[in-house]
């Protein structure tokens, strides 16, 4: 069997950036994040502050005394009124004012375009290469498994949707391949598939309207569903096909690496070496 081939990683080289660039603008958005909360605070509370004091009734306060009980006790409910909506305020703050804000000054960073651009490169990799690893795969829930699989059918070109509904008949995916209507099964038990599901499914197909039925199986096929499948319009997956077809086709990642940006980063390359 074939191995697929593993992309390499993508590198500041293919950004047209460097190593410092990005020191720079991590330094950057590390200072400014740990201001987040300080800032959201400060502008929240001084807001909900100068409320409170233009809606305090200064006059009456003075004629009935500083040292009068009732005072204190405005007073009192006043501050304890502006802690209260000055953490709610901070929320919001944030919301609103300081990661707009945040986000205009990394903006005015150099390269800041490329960098961000660099990290969701990075960040799509290396999710692509932990749907690489067997123990990914098995650790999904069964319903997890079933939108995996049609996403990585509709990455290889194929129509598929989750069907989420009771009483299809075991039908987890309906989609169609080159024009031919299909139903899946998934399953992701930890013991091989036995052929009572590979009956119950052939069944399912007779009563469809698809020509074509795949069972997906993270744990592999007994020796008794191979049997019966042959001669039948049955497909069997395993997590050895599921994996090679998610390495040949499902590399998202790729699309944030512009052609001319690798090209000209091939040319930089070849040029440092001839030097």
């Amino acid at each position: 069997m074939e191995t697929a081939t593993q992309p390499s990683p993508p590198t500041p080289d293919d950004f047209q950036i460097t190593a410092a660039d990005i020191a720079v603008f991590d330094e950057r958005q590390r200072r400014l994040e740990s201001l987040k909360p300080k800032l959201s605070f400060a502008l929240s509370a001084a807001v909900i502050a100068l409320i409170g004091l233009l809606q305090t009734d200064w006059k009456s306060v003075v004629s009935d005394g500083f040292l009068s009980a009732s005072t204190y006790i405005e007073l009192l409910l006043m501050l304890l009124g502006w802690c209260f909506f000055s953490l709610i305020g901070t929320i919001f703050t944030a919301l609103l004012l300081i990661n707009p804000l945040i986000k205009f000054v990394l903006s005015r960073t150099p390269h800041a375009k490329a960098i961000r651009r660099y990290n969701a490169a990075v960040a799509g990799f290396r999710t692509w290469l932990a749907r690489t690893r067997r123990d990914w795969w098995t650790g999904l829930s069964g319903l997890r498994f079933e939108e995996e699989l049609a996403r990585l059918f509709r990455a290889a070109g194929w129509d598929a949707r989750v069907t989420r509904a009771s009483g299809d008949g075991g039908i987890d995916i309906l989609g169609s391949r080159a024009g031919v209507k299909f139903i899946a099964q998934c399953k992701n038990h930890k013991l091989p598939i036995g052929p009572a599901v590979a009956r119950e499914l052939y069944g399912t197909l007779l009563a469809s309207e698809a020509q074509h039925a795949i069972l997906a199986s993270v744990s592999g096929f007994t020796k008794g569903v191979r049997d019966f499948a042959k001669g039948k319009p049955i497909e069997l997956i395993d997590l050895d096909w599921i994996i090679r077809k998610h390495m040949e086709h499902d590399a998202s990642w790729k699309s944030l690496v512009s052609p001319t940006t690798e090209r000209k980063s091939r040319i930089r390359i070849s040029l440092r070496r001839s030097i």
